[in-house]
Parts: C-alpha cells; structure tokens; sequence
C-alpha cells in the first residue's frame, strides 16, 4: 500500500493522468458525474463557474486563472486520451445530486443574474441530456450507473490495469455547482 499526497489540483489530475496511461478501466464517482463523460462544451462552462466561484487576490489574478487553464488542460487531456485509448469508465452518477445541479445549474456562485442564472440551468440540463444519451447509445466501454439514494459522499476513482489497483480521492470539486479548486 502507498499513499501520495498532492497539494495543488494541477498536481492532483496530472498525477490521476499518468496513472490513467496504464489503466485499462477507470471506476469513477465524481458527483454529479464524471468529467469524462462531460460534452465538448462544458469545459468553457467549468472555466466560467471557477473563475466566478474563487476569490481572486488582485496581485494574483492572473496567475490563478492561469493555473485554472492549466487544470482544464489537464483534465481534457485525460478526457481526449480516454477517447483515443478508449478504456473502459464505469460511472456512478448520485440521482440526488444531479437534481440538485439541475435545480442550482451550473454555477460559480448565488448572486449572479437571474438571466444568467437561467442560462446555467439550461447548462446542466445539456449535460444530463448528454448523460442520457450516453447510457441510451450504449458506447463501447461506457458504463453508467444510477444511484438513487447515495449514503456514500468521497469522492474517488479506481484505476485498473493489469499489474495494479490505484485509489484517487480528490478534495477538489470540478463537476457540480459551486466547483472549487482549493483545499
């Protein structure tokens, strides 16, 4: 058994993409769901909603929203290294919580615009349709699982391959209204 511990989430989903080089399957819950089954278009979406949702130091700002774009890079590189690779995900996906979303919609946080506000929620709505449509056309190696009464609340992804099992829990919330990217 070993344990790593990365500080930043840049490091973070770096570390779960090497990881992911050698998996053959990724077991994910990553409430609402996993960002590898998000469309083409949420990533703007989750930049948006992490931008808004972080309280900027003025001194700093520019180097915290580059380090935003580089999480993003990230995690679509793992989203685009899935597709290419085309290795299994199996994901569970918390009905409680993907109502929840749908309510709130996809947002950085609660004093936006009501036009805006309305605008989101039609954003979480494209992304369950999109979920739908996943588990409708049945891609290969796509496996999607609803929990309607979720009692478990940490979030993780087990990745498979033949040589190992490798665990990730992620403080970090990068799928839901309210995202963040600190600890």
């Amino acid at each position: 058994i070993g344990v790593e511990y990365r500080p930043t989430p840049s490091r973070c989903f770096e570390r779960m993409r090497e990881i992911e080089d050698d998996a053959d399957q990724i077991v994910a819950y990553f409430p609402p769901f996993s960002y590898l089954l998000t469309s083409e278009k949420y990533p703007q979406y989750l930049r948006k909603m992490l931008i808004e949702g972080r309280p900027f130091q003025r001194a700093t700002r520019q180097a915290q929203i580059e380090e935003l774009d580089s999480i993003l890079g990230v995690l679509n590189s793992r989203k685009t290294h899935q597709k290419r690779r085309r290795f299994s995900v199996i994901s569970f996906i918390n009905a409680p919580e993907i109502e929840r979303w749908l309510k709130l919609g996809g947002v950085g946080r609660f004093d936006l615009p009501e036009d805006e506000v309305a605008e989101r929620r039609q954003v979480a709505r494209a992304e369950v349709e999109h979920l739908i449509n996943l588990v409708r056309s049945e891609p290969m190696g796509i496996q999607i699982a609803l929990i309607e009464n979720a009692q478990h609340y940490t979030k993780f992804q087990l990745f498979r391959s033949p040589a190992r099992t490798a665990r990730s829990i992620s403080p970090f919330r990068l799928g839901r209204a309210l995202p963040n990217n600190q600890c």
